[in-house]
């Protein structure tokens, strides 16, 4: 009697685990797959609330555009960098944080990705640690080339304006001028910065130099200089 119930005790446990399987078997599949990065990418969202119609109308031409040729070759940099100024145009701009990151990826010794990240994370997303490493990037793919000044004042406002750090924002601006000898920009710069912190020997020796290196486009930086000549 005893062997008997056992018997059936396993049968019926059989059955059940069967049924089980069964049931789970015909249960529906998830179709959740994960998202496509590129499929992500060539959304455009209109998130800024201020844009007048012509200017909204023109961006999704140009975005259309930019999605044909990327369809086309999707590690197209030049219409990835395109469109993320669109989407910065646009307000989304952790979508034009996307699209020049996978600029960067495609071509990582390029710097107008990394500086337009950089301009990103200062000015819209205040992530100011990836602007700093951004435009480290930047500089440093761009060297020899004349828009390292330019990547280099950048940098000097993100410590000056936004960290408030006199120490990094003096020590951008030399390192600046020493990759950048010719640069008139920097060197006004860095007068300016040691005229307000009450350095005008210093600040006398920079004017100087970046007049010196373009004194047409520094007319009123001769005259800043003659003044600070008459108060030392």
């Amino acid at each position: 009697m005893n062997h008997l119930k056992t018997v059936n005790i396993v049968i019926i446990a059989a059955v059940l685990a069967l049924a089980g399987f069964t049931v789970y078997s015909l249960l529906p599949k998830s179709t959740d797959e994960p998202a496509d990065p590129q499929a992500t990418l060539l959304e455009f969202k209109i998130l800024k609330t201020d844009l007048e119609q012509w200017e909204i109308d023109q961006y999704v031409k140009e975005f259309a555009e930019v999605k044909a040729a990327l369809e086309n070759d999707p590690e197209n940099s030049q219409a990835l960098l395109q469109l993320g100024q669109l989407k910065q145009y646009a307000g989304d701009y952790a979508g034009a944080e996307a699209a020049w990151i996978r600029a960067g990826e495609v071509r990582p010794r390029n710097s107008t990705s990394f500086g337009n990240l950089a301009g990103l994370y200062v000015n819209f997303m205040h992530a100011y640690a990836k602007a700093e490493a951004a435009y480290r990037v930047a500089i440093a793919n761009s060297q020899g080339e004349e828009k390292n000044a330019y990547f280099y004042r950048n940098f000097y406002s993100l410590y000056q304006d936004h960290l408030k750090d006199d120490q990094k924002a003096e020590a951008t601006l030399l390192q600046g001028i020493a990759d950048n000898p010719k640069s008139s920009d920097l060197h006004i710069l860095l007068g300016i910065f040691y005229r307000e912190r009450g350095q005008p020997d210093q600040a006398i020796l920079h004017y100087e130099q970046g007049i010196a290196l373009s004194p047409v486009e520094n007319r009123a930086a001769e005259q800043e200089l003659a003044e600070l000549k008459r108060q030392r």
